[in-house]
């Protein structure tokens, strides 16, 4: 019974390794299929896609950093703003490629590295991109622009790539493996990301270069400044559980002084002694 136990947990973390790796490939290929296919069609707009490029990557692999995993991604904004703004596969080249510089947990999806949230941030982009005639700049002629197209997409992708992770969660039947708890409150915190891809995009459009660096140097500061946090909280804790420690250490200290001095018979304090150094190495 316990051997087939093994068997099938072994079979399951498999199979769960098996669909990560094929998602991922899948996911990379239809990214370069899309880059190949659609790619020329960027180049008019190839330094608005670079402009929102190098800042989402540095966010991205800025949020992979923290080890907390319940504070929200701003890399996001990045995403949104070219998903309202670059031609398809803009937003699925900054996507993915922001994804990787992350190791995968920086964009959208699980919040641990690894290829399971490369392959979910790549499927969410790829259909939002069928959200595009609907929520890009008013100077093409068949969309329209404004804070409610960025709203609208914000909330696409979260729940897209949400709802897959869940999905792959149990398909592979081990929830650990493949999504953990879905971080609610960090997903509600990173709404901050739609006003300011809004204003990435809008500045962008404009070509007011001097504003976009401001946007995105703003992001990156609100990233660098979690990270920070995320370390300092962890340090604290840290040392928190170290002051516990101590804290046990000398109250069994004290406890054994008391009970010595209450009784200096060789054979009592002996036994005492014995006692709480089984405690303290059991």
């Amino acid at each position: 019974m316990k051997l087939e136990f093994h068997m099938k947990s072994g079979g399951l973390r498999l199979y769960a390794r098996a669909l990560t790796w094929i998602l991922s490939s899948v996911g990379g290929g239809y990214l370069l299929l899309e880059a190949w296919l659609r790619g020329p069609a960027l180049l008019p707009s190839f330094v608005p896609v670079l402009a929102l490029l190098l800042p989402a990557c540095a966010a991205a692999h800025l949020a992979s950093r923290r080890e907390d995993r319940r504070l929200p991604r701003l890399s996001l904004a990045f995403i949104l703003a070219a998903l309202l703004l670059l031609p398809p596969p803009g937003a699925l080249l900054v996507g993915g490629l922001a994804s990787l510089a992350g190791f995968g947990a920086g964009v959208l999806g699980p919040r641990r590295r690894g290829a399971v949230p490369f392959a979910v941030t790549v499927a969410a982009l790829g259909a939002a991109q069928a959200l595009d005639p609907f929520v890009a700049l008013p100077g093409r002629p068949d969309a329209w622009f404004g804070l409610g197209g960025a709203v609208l997409l914000f909330l696409f992708v979260e729940a897209f790539a949400l709802a897959l992770t869940l999905l792959l969660s149990a398909v592979a039947n081990q929830p650990g493996s493949v999504a953990e708890r879905p971080a609610w409150r960090a997903m509600a915190l990173e709404g901050v990301t739609v006003p300011l891809a809004w204003m990435l995009a809008e500045t962008l459009a404009r070509q007011a270069w001097i504003e976009v660096c401001v946007v995105s140097a703003i992001v990156l500061a609100g990233e660098i400044t979690l990270l920070v946090l995320s370390r300092t909280v962890l340090a604290l804790r840290d040392s928190n559980r170290s002051l516990a420690s101590r804290i046990g250490e000398l109250d069994t200290l004290h406890a054994m002084g008391r009970e010595i001095l209450s009784s200096l018979e060789p054979t009592r304090v002996c036994a005492i002694v014995e006692r709480e150094c089984r405690k303290i190495f059991p």
